[in-house]
């Protein structure tokens, strides 16, 4: 049976979760802030720009990226999507929302950074099994615009699908067309 023909699944292509950041859900947004940092210039990687957060016993809480962990830091009020946000931008006036990032920027994060990222993690729009196709997985990605999807067995998180790592396997059939 060719390549082509047999269905390839998600275990062959996940990155493990020992590989992926991750952090404990009553880990702080400030440990947040260094996992993701440290996961730029992660080796033999294309950089990681989120990290998954599980409970003690491995299940899935959410996903933390640069956007979220900042909007965490942010007191409740400000904590609204920024398309909400009504913004003037003037150069007589500086709103709440400049005076609190510029106290962040001034190294004032303070209580804010030590609360727990789980807090603040949002919701995975899907999951997949080591056992799913390859195929269901790179439609739930595009169905959902996520650049990956936590693999999850028996209710504990055991890797990560990318979308770079698909794109990079259609890249290469695409890329190396069969010669007759």
């Amino acid at each position: 049976m060719s390549q082509r023909q047999r269905t390839m699944t998600v275990a062959e292509y996940m990155l493990p979760i020992e590989r992926f950041p991750h952090l404990d859900a009553r880990s702080t947004i400030r440990a947040a802030i260094s996992t993701i940092r440290s996961g730029f210039t992660a080796a033999g990687t294309f950089g990681f720009r989120n990290a998954l957060v599980v409970d003690d016993q491995g299940a899935l809480v959410g996903t933390v990226s640069m956007p979220v962990v900042l909007r965490g830091l942010a007191p409740v009020a400000l904590r609204k999507p920024m398309k909400d946000i009504q913004w003037s931008f003037t150069s007589d006036r500086t709103g709440p929302e400049e005076l609190f990032w510029d106290r962040v920027l001034a190294g004032e994060a303070g209580e804010a950074a030590e609360q727990p990222v789980g807090e603040v993690a949002r919701p995975v729009p899907a999951t997949v099994s080591p056992r799913d196709s390859l195929s269901r997985a790179l439609t739930l990605i595009l169905v959902h615009e996520v650049p990956l999807l936590p693999v999850v067995d028996e209710g504990r998180v055991v890797g990560v699908i990318r979308l770079v790592d698909i794109f990079n396997l259609v890249a290469g059939v695409i890329g190396n067309p069969k010669r007759d």
